[in-house]
């Protein structure tokens, strides 16, 4: 059985099917009104926002050393299936994957697309080998040989 987890003005919570489950700093993520949920390349729970990126690890939540500072809370998190997560934050498109050998996930950031307002990046959206989000004020499509504004 799965489990839907949401973000409210009042925190984070998991559904179980049969009632709700608060986190917050018990388990090791700050009270938020705002987060994203996403797979990391392990098939984990990633959760961001304005608090940085968080990995749960059986019940609790562990913040996972980045070098950005926020996430976009709108669908800043998307796994593409095959181990590499796609993060919208405040300075740009973020990649984590695994590399063997490696107990953290390595992490790419992509170059600001020439042409956009702004380094930022949000709304992302895998759609096979194509990647939309939101560049600043402008919408970019990256495809495996060139980013379109």
């Amino acid at each position: 059985m799965g489990f839907i987890w949401v973000s409210t003005e009042n925190g984070i919570y998991r559904y179980d099917g049969e009632g709700f489950e608060t986190f917050g700093p018990e388990q090791g993520i700050p009270s938020t009104s705002g987060a994203a949920f996403g797979d990391a390349p392990d098939g984990s729970l990633l959760v961001g926002g304005d608090f940085g990126l968080y990995q749960l690890s059986g019940s609790r939540f562990k913040k996972l050393p980045v070098e950005f500072k926020t996430v976009s809370w709108a669908q800043g998190i998307q796994s593409d299936g095959k181990g590499h997560t796609f993060i919208g934050t405040d300075s740009g498109l973020v990649e984590l994957y695994s590399e063997s050998g490696q107990d953290a996930f390595a992490e790419r950031k992509f170059p600001q697309a020439p042409g956009t307002s702004g380094p930022e990046a949000y709304g992302v959206l895998v759609d096979g080998d194509t990647l939309w989000y939101g560049c600043g004020e402008e919408l970019c499509r990256m495809e495996p040989d060139r980013t379109t504004v």
